[in-house]
């Protein structure tokens, strides 16, 4: 069986931001294909984000997103995350370094979205796809105070036994603020 290559795209915001996937993320898939991505249990997917403080997640505006280059194209599909719990991590004072607070949120698929998502992996076994692409869409709240740049983790866990995997390791976001 050709092996494919899964591309992990990171984190789509709905503001300008670039940021690097570690290279530990990008090994430990780099050998995922369309039986892996069948054996998926979608009810066991994960994602967590931790942003800086004052920042908000947007639940409401928060996706999976997968999209497959097969013959027939490519074709994207979006799957709702749902919060599952949300913490504050309070601000760390050190010696040499400190960190602001942080707002830690984890989420997983809807129950349309892990119908939807089994359909797709049923679709996966007849198009056979030559690319995957997964990506967490999301927005940030309104701030109550204007802020420049906010920085932000985001994870994904995939499988049980492999845990969560860093998609983007606490990367600056310049914000442009509206007159």
């Amino acid at each position: 069986m050709i092996r494919r290559i899964l591309t992990v795209l990171g984190v789509i915001f709905f503001i300008n931001a670039c940021a690097s996937i570690p290279l530990g993320t990008m090994l430990s898939l780099s050998s995922f294909d369309e039986q892996d991505f069948a054996e998926l249990n979608p009810r066991v997917i994960r994602s967590q984000i931790l942003i800086d403080e004052p920042g908000k997640l947007k639940i409401d505006a928060t996706e999976l997103t997968l999209e497959l280059d097969t013959s027939q194209g490519i074709s994207r599909y979006s799957f709702p995350l749902k919060l599952e719990s949300t913490q504050v991590i309070p601000q760390n004072e050190g010696l040499f370094s400190s960190s602001p607070a942080q707002n830690h949120y984890q989420l997983a698929l809807t129950d349309t979205a892990i119908n939807s998502f089994q359909q797709v992996q049923t679709l996966i076994n007849t198009e056979t796809p030559t690319q995957y692409s997964f990506s967490i869409d999301a927005g940030l709240d309104e701030m109550s105070k204007p802020v420049k740049e906010i920085t932000l983790s985001v994870m994904i866990k995939l499988t049980e036994e492999q845990g969560y995997l860093t998609l983007i390791d606490n990367a600056t976001l310049n914000l442009k603020q509206q007159p």
